[in-house]
């Protein structure tokens, strides 16, 4: 009998740029931890995840090669799986210490990054970010090397690397770390407030903060060209909270979520905010296509027993003043549901959409995950939904 998921529901704002100042390049020292070790080597395990304890699939991504990693969360622990081009299931973090979660993959399929929880020298659990390369791991050699990138006292999580590789911002006690992983230069973008849930395409960085100057919250963003890191607070409220910011691949918009609510997206050339989301109860954090003119997200309501009913939903968002909106799963019991690297208020799954358009997700009454192949926004796949 096939394992059951269980699956669990979600979370992020408004107004216009602003820039503020404080911790400018080079103001904050990021301390090491310089006893422990750096990398580790061992070898990675085939597995068939269905034959595992009940559990969820969560936090899925996939490279442009068509390679997928994913979570797998049970009442045990959390793993890092794989899944090859070819359908193999590999567990890569091999972890009996600590839990591993919110994975995210290269486009070319070579790196893997995540948080990590393992003993350190003094017999305590340390939190760090992790850099597994999974080259030749795809090539049936199940030999792997994690590299500690983060290596700090300080739990670390919530990672997300740049399309080109080069470059991984993620959190680090309500601080925001850039790491050049070209020149393994770390650097500190955060100096006030509580920051978390960074995202980087190219040379902007994004996150959500609180407890900002005059108790504000918002969106910041960060420009990697200004050598100065000004930080401009791009959506900005002293009444709600913000999560899972999203750049385009193009970085001209940015969809985040308001208040659990109510998906957004603002696009950062015209400054024009536009709440993109029609449904009611909890939405999940964004995804963008490749091209920038779709963003998927998950909507989550009660229905009329008070069961949990959610469904996917996507949006075109190449023009704001005329937002269509479709939604592809339908069914009133949905027997399918989709899942992405997100965070999420409890423990929920999100929405992907592939290079190519395809939607991934993974099954309610199967752990396999299994691959959506539609073009976003057609009369056999999706429905359209009045305002």
């Amino acid at each position: 009998m096939k394992n059951k998921l269980k699956i669990l529901g979600l979370s992020a704002l408004l107004m216009s740029n602003v820039a503020f100042a404080g911790n400018n390049k080079g103001d904050s020292k990021i301390e090491t931890n310089p006893e422990e070790k750096v990398e580790i080597t061992y070898q990675a395990q085939v597995e068939n995840i269905e034959n595992k304890e009940e559990g969820l699939i969560r936090n899925i991504e996939l490279s442009d090669k068509g390679i997928k990693v994913f979570e797998f969360q049970n009442k045990k622990d959390k793993e890092i799986y794989l899944e090859t081009a070819q359908g193999k299931i590999i567990n890569i973090s091999m972890n009996p210490e600590g839990k591993d979660e919110n994975p995210v993959i290269n486009k070319d399929g070579t790196k893997v990054y995540f948080s990590s929880e393992r003993i350190n020298s003094k017999g305590k659990i340390q939190q760090d970010i992790f850099e597994a390369n999974i080259e030749d791991l795809v090539k049936e050699n199940y030999q792997i090397k994690l590299t500690n990138i983060s290596n700090t006292k300080e739990k670390s999580n919530n990672p997300s690397v740049s399309k080109d590789g080069s470059k991984l911002v993620y959190e680090n006690k309500n601080n925001i770390i850039l790491a050049d992983l070209v020149k393994g230069t770390k650097e500190q973008l955060t100096s006030e407030g509580e920051n978390y849930q960074p995202n980087i395409k190219d040379n902007k960085v994004v996150f959500a903060a609180i407890k900002l100057k005059n108790k504000k919250s918002g969106i910041v963003m960060v420009d990697l060209e200004d050598s100065l890191r000004t930080k401009q607070l791009i959506v900005k409220s002293s009444e709600y909270d913000f999560s899972n910011p999203v750049l385009s691949d193009d970085e001209k918009k940015i969809a985040y979520v308001k208040d659990f609510s109510k998906v957004y997206v603002k696009d950062l050339e015209t400054r024009k905010n536009k709440g993109i989301s029609s449904t009611y109860g909890t939405v999940s954090a964004p995804s963008w296509d490749e091209k920038g003119t779709f963003v998927s997200y998950l909507g989550t309501k009660e229905d009329s027993k008070g069961a949990d009913k959610i469904e996917l939903y996507v949006v075109n968002v190449s023009d704001l003043d005329q937002i269509k909106k479709s939604k592809i799963f339908t069914k009133k019991n949905p027997s399918e549901i989709v899942m992405n690297k997100g965070f999420t208020a409890y423990e929920g799954a999100l929405s992907t959409i592939s290079a190519t358009g395809d939607v991934v997700y993974s099954g309610i009454e199967s752990s396999t995950i299994k691959q959506y192949n539609n073009d976003l926004i057609s009369k056999d796949t999706a429905q359209n939904i009045e305002e």
